[in-house]
This record gives structure tokens, sequence and C-alpha cells, in this order.
């Protein structure tokens, strides 16, 4: 997708059980252009990728009824080897979850919204 000035709009996955956290991320991605899609479970974000493959996704780690360590494999598996997932939870222990995975960052909750916005660069601009 263009963005107005002609440049590529970078597509962002946002999967998290609470749609509060979707909202405000969704709100913040698409203030700096992204082109941004919240979905509640993994299984919804990985049917949607099969037709439009994101260039980053922000994961939760504690999705209800589903494994994050799965839905990453899955991603990984079927979509792209080498796609960026961003790791975010409230619970410090998933930080060793997003090392053991080799994911390309973790963002703990509550997260401040220019710290989300400088490992979203990271990720998709080096």
């Amino acid at each position: 997708m263009k963005s107005n000035n002609g440049i590529n709009k970078k597509k962002i996955f946002v999967i998290d059980d609470d749609a509060a956290i979707r909202d405000v991320l969704i709100s913040i991605l698409e203030g700096e252009q992204y082109n941004a899609e919240a979905f509640s479970s993994g299984k919804m974000a990985l049917e949607k990728a099969e037709k439009v493959k994101p260039d980053l996704i922000l994961l939760d780690c504690y999705l209800p009824d589903e494994n994050a360590e799965r839905v990453i494999g899955k991603f990984r598996e079927e979509i792209d080897v080498d796609l960026p997932i961003l790791l975010m939870s409230a619970h410090q222990q998933a930080f060793e979850v997003a090392r053991r995975l080799a994911l390309n960052d973790f963002l703990a909750k509550p997260f401040q919204l220019e710290t989300v916005l400088q490992a979203v660069r990271k990720c998709l601009h080096g």
C-alpha cells in the first residue's frame, strides 16, 4: 500500500486480546503512517497473513487459548521465517520467551508509546 507521498506503507499486525491496547497501538501506528491492523487472536491474524503478508507483528505473549510460541512458529513456518516479531507482555518472564525464540524485541506492558515506536522503527528500518 502506498502512502500519500508515494512511499510504500509498512504493514503491521497487532495481536492482543485487550481491545483497549489494540486500539491505542493502531492509533499511534497509523499516526506514524503505518498500515496497521488489529486482531484478537493469532489464528485470525495468520488467516489474514496468508492473503496479505505483514512486515511486522506485535504479539501479546499471553493470549487466551493460544500459545504464543505456537503462534510465532506458525508465522515463521507458513508466512516468513525472518518475519520481525515484537513480543508484548506485562509478565517479565515473557522476556525470557522472547530471548529464547530470538525475537526482535520485547515490550513490557504498560509501555510508553515512544518506546513502542522506537522498537517498531528499529525492526522495520534498521
